[in-house]
């Protein structure tokens, strides 16, 4: 009995740090994946010679992880070149006024953005800056 009291309260303790650490981690993992896919979206802007626009959603219907998960699409055009959904912990905090974000062909942005993500779980939030006229994309992750 002293045996399995001494594991129920290690498993108490150990079981919440190691749920929060995952979502800690899955958040800093959604962070670095939003900051490449701004900087592919960035690069399909120059390449293409044409606007690539980033919409972000709060609350998106179309993904397989619930109705309300939040998420990014990058778009040319009309046309979709990746579709993010979050893990369902994981949403924004913060959102640009418009909820898009545009570069142009040469790689700047007119407006710039700042984007705030958030653990439900822990409360834990990143941003992910882009910087007005030059597009230049900085994070707070490490």
């Amino acid at each position: 009995m002293v045996v399995l009291a001494i594991l129920a309260i290690l498993l108490g303790i150990g079981v919440p740090s190691y749920l929060n650490q995952n979502s800690n981690q899955r958040l800093r993992t959604t962070v670095r994946m939003l900051v490449s896919d701004l900087h592919v979206a960035r690069q399909e802007a120059v390449t293409r010679r044409s606007a690539v626009t980033v919409i972000f959603s709060r609350a998106d219907r179309s993904c397989p992880s619930g109705p309300a998960a939040a998420s990014y699409t990058l778009l040319q055009g009309a046309t979709p070149i990746k579709h993010v959904c979050f893990l369902a912990d994981i949403g924004w905090l913060s959102l640009p006024p418009a909820a898009a974000l545009a570069f142009g062909s040469t790689g700047g942005s007119p407006t710039g953005a700042r984007l705030q993500m958030r653990s439900a779980r822990t409360g834990t939030a990143y941003s992910v800056s882009v910087s007005a006229k030059t597009g230049v994309i900085t994070s707070d992750v490490r």
